[in-house]
């Protein structure tokens, strides 16, 4: 299995060992797999990362129907030691936005909503709560200053990896096992906004985004 680096580096760039890159016919690509990868595959509501290897361009990350990571890449990446680089701006969205995930996760907690389920990719974003036995859908307006608070602490990012399980936490807010990468402080989340709130059947839906 690949060695996940990116759980305690946050390093865009490095030295990696490319052990396969093999044609998909399907994808039209190769499957690229390295000893260790800076790269985070899709999962977790989070977007793939993308970059190159060795010069050739890493359209996507993903896992494997083994649960191991595969580099999407535009060419056949030659085996052995290669440098690799991660699209530094298409990581810090993917981070940016995951980290609003779990703030809006807590806001929400404040209002008596339990968040379970997220979808962290741009365009795409959004928290779903189970809330209070016949609680009506709040708007906006309640939970944005909320938001903005734990943005403005600038609270910091505490990470701890134990027997394979990562946890995050920024601040007073409580671990919660997660694999995806964040930025290293609230304020580095920027303006974030809650567009809209759905409540469906017990489930409330809530979107947001980033201003900037």
């Amino acid at each position: 299995m690949t060695n996940k680096l990116y759980f305690t580096s946050d390093d865009l760039s490095g030295r990696c060992t490319v052990t396969s890159s093999q044609f998909d016919e399907t994808a039209g690509l190769w499957r690229t797999r390295l000893e260790s990868t800076l790269f985070h595959p899709q999962g977790g509501g989070q977007a793939g990362d993308a970059g190159t290897i060795a010069g050739i361009r890493v359209v996507k990350t993903v896992f494997d129907e083994n649960g191991d990571i595969v580099h999407l890449t535009v060419g056949e990446v030659p085996p052995g030691e290669a440098d690799a680089a991660v699209d530094a701006q298409k990581r810090l969205m993917s981070s940016r936005l995951h980290t609003a995930g779990h703030l809006l996760a807590q806001a929400g907690s404040q209002h008596g909503w339990t968040a379970f389920k997220g979808d962290h990719r741009e365009g795409e974003s959004r928290v779903v709560f189970h809330g209070p036995e016949g609680a009506a859908a709040p708007v906006p307006a309640e939970w944005q200053p909320d938001l903005d608070r734990l943005i403005a602490d600038d609270m910091p990012l505490h990470a701890e990896l134990h027997d394979g399980v990562r946890t995050v936490s920024w601040g007073f807010m409580k671990p919660v096992p997660c694999g995806g990468t964040h930025v290293r402080s609230t304020y580095q989340v920027g303006r974030c906004l809650i567009t809209k709130m759905k409540l469906r059947k017990g489930e409330l839906s809530v979107s947001y985004r980033l201003e900037d």
